[in-house]
Order: structure tokens, then C-alpha cells, then sequence
């Protein structure tokens, strides 16, 4: 039995994801984060995961392990948008950015402070 079968996630990658790149990855089956993070390092620096959980992950995900490229990521929106990538606020029947994760510039967190 693959991963894929195990997890429920027997799919095939998208057409502009290299077959090498691609992993399937329990990302919450680990015992705490130290081996899931561990596992992941393990996997690779870059990796396509066919096996995400939750709705807003179907056909999979971008798994980034080194701080150099999450840093890269981060600070590239133009490239790695952050726009509705948690999907809270869907889960619960709602349409709003989780601040500050789901924010790209030139949106900022909404101040409270009277101007």
C-alpha cells in the first residue's frame, strides 16, 4: 500500500509539478512538531505534497523546509501570494483574511488606534 492510498489521496500531481518533486507526506500524524519537523527535513529542501489535509488543500502543496527559502517566499508576494492560503474564516462560513498571515502588501493590519 502507497502513502497515497493510505492517506486517502491516490491523485495525481498537477501538470506544472515536476514528478520528482513530488511526496506524500503526513504532515499531522507526527507525535509532536520536533518529528514532524524532523521528517520533513528529511523529505527535502522543496517538495510537492500530494497528502494535505482539509479542503483548501485539494491537489496538494508546497512544502518549503529551510528558513533560507521560507524567508524568500515570505518576502516575495509578488511570487508567493499569502492571499487566502489558511482558509479559516471559510471553515466557519466566513470571507476574511486571517491577519496578518493572509495579508500581501500593500494591504497592512487594520489599526485600532484612533488617527
Amino acid at each position: 500500500m502507497t502513502d497515497a492510498d493510505r492517506f486517502g489521496t491516490a491523485k495525481p500531481a498537477p501538470p506544472h509539478v515536476p514528478p520528482e518533486l513530488v511526496r506524500n507526506v503526513d504532515l499531522v500524524g507526527a507525535q509532536s512538531p520536533y518529528e514532524s519537523t524532523a521528517a520533513l527535513h528529511e523529505v527535502g529542501r522543496v517538495f510537492y505534497n500530494l497528502t494535505a489535509h482539509g479542503p483548501q488543500y485539494e491537489g496538494g502543496i508546497w512544502v518549503l523546509t529551510q528558513a533560507e527559502d521560507i524567508r524568500t517566499a515570505l518576502q516575495t508576494p509578488e511570487v508567493f501570494s499569502s492571499h487566502d492560503t489558511v482558509g479559516f474564516s471559510r471553515s466557519i462560513g466566513e470571507a476574511w483574511p486571517l491577519i496578518p498571515l493572509e495579508l500581501d502588501p500593500p494591504e497592512s493590519i487594520p489599526s485600532s488606534a484612533p488617527s
